[in-house]
């Protein structure tokens, strides 16, 4: 099977994913295909989308390395002791490196806080403290832009939940009747 139809048969099953997704939403109230239905759709017209963007393109653009893909490390930059398991010689017992313990217990301190202002603040002040805080304490813009980022995704998530599918967000612990004052 060639690598264009591998990934043309992946697709088509996502698609149909999403398809029987449409269709067992509409055994639903009008209220409770709101979040299904819209998702779906939308998966569907991104998937229809990949299948015409992947078989536009040549052969050649279609090889994709995936240990380079998963890793972001090139066959050259691979570690030693993957070299040695390539090659059949034994390999050495491998532990964890500091680093990777480290990195890990960051990601869970940050799912934490997120949770935390979720609970204490509600979603939609949480979504904009945290993309705020995360974009500067990060540093992948200037503190300005950062501010104006959170704001449109703050604003887009009050739109489209609050407004088009009134899911009610203003639920907290410290500011449970925030939901008039941001426009809900």
């Amino acid at each position: 099977m060639s690598r264009r139809l591998q990934e043309n048969v992946i697709v088509l099953v996502i698609i149909g994913v999403f398809i029987a997704v449409i269709v067992a939403s509409m055994g639903y109230s009008v209220r409770a295909r709101m979040v299904p239905l819209p998702m779906a759709v939308l998966g569907c017209l991104l998937a229809v989308g990949q299948l015409i963007w992947q078989n536009m393109r040549s052969v050649d653009e279609l090889q994709v390395d995936v240990f380079e893909f998963i890793t972001g490390r090139t066959a050259e930059q691979e570690p030693a002791v993957v070299k040695v398991a390539m090659e059949g010689a034994p390999t050495p017992s491998p532990q964890a490196p500091k680093s990777t313990v480290v990195r890990e217990l960051k990601a869970i301190g940050i799912v934490a806080v997120l949770l935390a202002l979720f609970f204490l603040i509600g979603p939609i002040p949480s979504t904009f403290v945290f993309t705020a805080g995360y974009l500067i304490l990060s540093h992948k813009y200037t503190p300005v832009r950062s501010l104006i980022f959170a704001a449109v995704l703050t604003a887009i998530l009050t739109v489209m939940f609050g407004h088009v599918l009134q899911v009610q967000i203003d639920r907290s612990l410290l500011l449970p009747n925030i939901g008039p004052y941001i426009g809900m």
